[in-house]
């Protein structure tokens, strides 16, 4: 059931850390999971196995505050300093970080399944087929637009249901669920042209996407996917429901987000990022590397500083 689930093209039973990653309204698993082949080979470090001594459990872990890697230019980031790991843990080319993607229900291998038909029965399907990926490990969570609705409350549930929880929650493009600048959307504006309209705003989504010819597939399924995320309601927390750290990315021209809230639902650390781009900005290389380092290397961190 797992693997109809998650999809994970590059596979390192031996790596310290897995990243599940979840997608935006409308996509499927082959974008994230294509980001295992590259993301050994993007980053200065890698760590030796035979660096980490037993001692690095995920049951005996703390929650570690990471430095972030020094930012690129254009990107804004009230972020620390980095941190140069030892010598002995430089090695190059080893597989460090496999990549998990989610597959929901009527797409790619799924297509004839019915779509889900809330966020609970998303997170609960997600939930029981990550369970065996993510027992006794440590691993993180990255979700673009939609896709950050979905971790989070995937993480909720891991945690209240398992004692189970992310060492960090990566988000991208959308406020959290308590947010009042979040887009809400009438039921009766649910509708194709409502949507076309919404995501020309959005911006990042080629024009030919919006011509007649777009697949009825995909817009019956991106439908599908923003019914959901708009019947999802959350108050803002009395207290905060998390304890792993959280960074945001979004795009600078994206259409006005309230990134800094996510700090409401953590007990962790915070960063915030803003990187040239809209709404699809992580679709840009030099903006897909900056993201892919950042994440190894501040897992990596992690594990050095637990």
């Amino acid at each position: 059931r797992n693997e109809k689930v998650v999809n994970c093209l590059y596979q390192n039973r031996n790596a310290l850390f897995r990243l599940v990653c979840f997608p935006w309204g409308g996509g499927g698993s082959t974008y994230f999971a294509k980001w295992g082949q590259d993301i050994p080979n993007s980053v200065e470090d890698q760590i030796s196995r035979s660096v980490v001594s037993n001692s690095l459990r995920p049951h005996e872990s703390q929650h570690a505050r990471p430095p972030c890697p020094s930012p690129t230019p254009g990107v804004h980031s009230d972020s620390r300093p980095s941190t140069t790991l030892p010598p002995s843990a430089h090695i190059n080319h080893l597989p460090l970080l496999p990549v998990h993607a989610i597959r929901l229900a009527g797409r790619e291998s799924r297509l004839e399944e019915p779509f889900a038909s809330d966020m609970n029965q998303i997170v609960d399907e997600i939930a029981c087929a990550l369970l065996p990926i993510i027992q006794g490990e440590y691993f993180a969570f990255f979700g673009h637009s939609m896709g950050s609705f979905t971790a989070f409350f995937t993480a909720l549930h891991l945690k209240e249901k398992y004692n189970l929880e992310p060492v960090h929650l990566f988000v991208s493009s959308l406020s959290p669920p308590h947010s009042k600048a979040r887009i809400h959307l009438h039921k009766d504006d649910l509708c194709k042209e409502e949507i076309f309209y919404v995501m020309k705003k959005v911006g990042g989504i080629p024009d030919k996407f919006f011509d007649k010819k777009t697949s009825p597939e995909f817009v019956t399924r991106l439908l599908a996917d923003l019914h959901i995320l708009n019947d999802v309601t959350s108050d803002i927390p009395s207290k905060t429901r998390l304890s792993c750290d959280i960074t945001c990315f979004s795009g600078s021209e994206d259409i006005p987000l309230d990134m800094e809230a996510w700090k409401d639902v953590t007990s962790g650390s915070f960063d915030s990022f803003v990187l040239p781009g809209n709404h699809f900005y992580l679709m840009e290389p030099s903006n897909t590397s900056f993201i892919k380092k950042y994440i190894t290397k501040t897992l990596e961190i992690s594990a050095f500083t637990s």
